[in-house]
């Protein structure tokens, strides 16, 4: 059976956005549809995400600036994935404390 495409609708502007695969790191296609005309594929930029958050963070520290996503953000991911373990094993609600 095939999966459906992933899809975000833009109700005001009539049109929707189309990526497919969506969880896909080297191969992205985009592709906007807009009520009465003829889908049109979007090109992106090709890239490898997670060396593009290293050069990124590499940057940071040589600049002193602040990443835009602070570690802050990832120790609360973090916390919630072992929160959801947690639950899954114990079959019990865990409770994490806000960022």
């Amino acid at each position: 059976m095939p999966q459906p495409i992933p899809s975000l609708p833009l109700p005001r502007r009539r049109a929707a956005l189309h990526l497919d695969p969506a969880t896909d790191y080297d191969l992205r296609r985009l592709w906007i549809s807009r009520e009465g005309e003829q889908e049109t594929e979007l090109q992106l930029p090709m890239n490898i995400q997670f060396a593009a958050e290293l050069d990124h963070m590499a940057e940071c520290v040589r600049e002193g600036r602040d990443p835009r996503t602070p570690g802050g953000e990832g120790l609360h991911d973090m916390l919630a994935m072992e929160a959801i373990y947690e639950a899954a094993r114990s079959g019990r609600t865990v409770r994490i404390a806000a960022p």
